[in-house]
């Protein structure tokens, strides 16, 4: 059984809610992660069919914590006959975050000219 994943940061937005099927819909939503890196990154989460609306009472710009499957499968392309493997971050709990970031804190350990180095 695969581990639960979570990531925290700021909501960008969602799309509407796609009907791919009869019986099957999703819906994706973005949340931007290490808020305080020169580089945030943009996270791409897919809610599907009872959860594509739990995202509907957050607005853009609050603090969220996704709880997230990492999905994945394989495929061959008709066209070109090419396999190829597609991914998504199946989030199943969206909750308010206290404002905390997946980024690790950087340690400000000041370096020193010490030669009293065990090695």
């Amino acid at each position: 059984m695969a581990e639960t994943l979570t990531a925290e940061g700021k909501l960008l937005g969602a799309n509407a809610v796609e009907q791919i099927t009869d019986k099957f819909k999703k819906r994706k939503f973005w949340v931007e992660t290490d808020l305080d890196s020169q580089w945030p990154q943009v996270i791409e989460f897919e809610l599907v069919q009872d959860k594509v609306d739990v995202i509907d009472k957050y607005k853009k710009g609050d603090m969220l914590r996704v709880g997230f499957n990492l999905r994945g499968r394989k495929y061959t392309s008709k066209k070109t006959g090419q396999e190829g493997v597609i991914n998504s971050l199946n989030a199943w709990f969206v909750d308010k975050s206290k404002g905390g970031n997946t980024a690790p804190k950087a340690d400000n350990a000041t370096v020193t000219d010490n030669d009293d180095l065990p090695f």
